[in-house]
């Protein structure tokens, strides 16, 4: 009888797997809102440092049934600077650099599983990758440049409830600012409706 429960549990468990449809559980589809902020590194060509710091930002998006999400993004990103010298005395200058920028993404979802055997759990988790382009504004102390820009994407979502998904992602962005590069790390969250 033991033996017969063990069975008949492992059978529905099996059955449920096999009707699981991971498109319904991983790849979202419809229009999101959602929002993001992390730490932002600056790498720069010269002999300035900046402190990590930090950025914001929204998006809207529409996600497709074949994996590739359509976004719109605007994200504030900000780190302090300190600018040292050598001559014949050591001068430190402070100022921030302070980036506003709107971007168009096109990302992709890739799904991490396609076995009915694998757990359920790992449905949830998907990995993608993406690119962005756009214009940003870049001010520096008393420099300011304004211009095109672009970014590559890669993270990592889990869905949460079927409208909620949470994410971790890297952006690597590029702005005006030929010497400056931006690396930024987030958390996230999207709203599908």
């Amino acid at each position: 009888m033991k033996n017969m429960r063990k069975t008949f549990a492992f059978l529905a468990a099996f059955v449920s797997l096999s009707t699981f449809d991971p498109a319904e559980a991983v790849l979202q589809e419809g229009f999101y809102v959602g929002g993001l902020g992390g730490a932002n590194f600056i790498h720069e060509r010269s002999h300035s440092h900046y402190n990590v710091g930090y950025a914001a930002g929204a998006t809207a998006g529409y996600g497709w049934t074949n994996g590739f999400r359509t976004e719109a993004e605007a994200t504030y990103r900000h780190n302090a600077h300190h600018e040292h010298r050598n001559s014949r005395a050591l001068t430190h200058r402070h100022s921030h650099l302070k980036s506003w920028s709107g971007m168009a993404n096109l990302i992709y979802d890739m799904q991490l599983c396609w076995s009915p055997c694998t757990p359920c759990w790992m449905w949830r988790f998907y990995p993608y990758a993406g690119a962005g382009i756009g214009y940003t504004h870049q001010r520096q102390g008393e420099h300011a440049r304004t211009g095109f820009a672009w970014q590559v994407i890669g993270g990592l979502s889990y869905e949460l409830t079927p409208c909620v998904d949470l994410a971790l992602d890297y952006r690597f962005h590029k702005g005006s600012f030929h010497h400056i590069y931006e690396n930024t790390l987030n958390a996230a969250i999207r709203f599908y409706f």
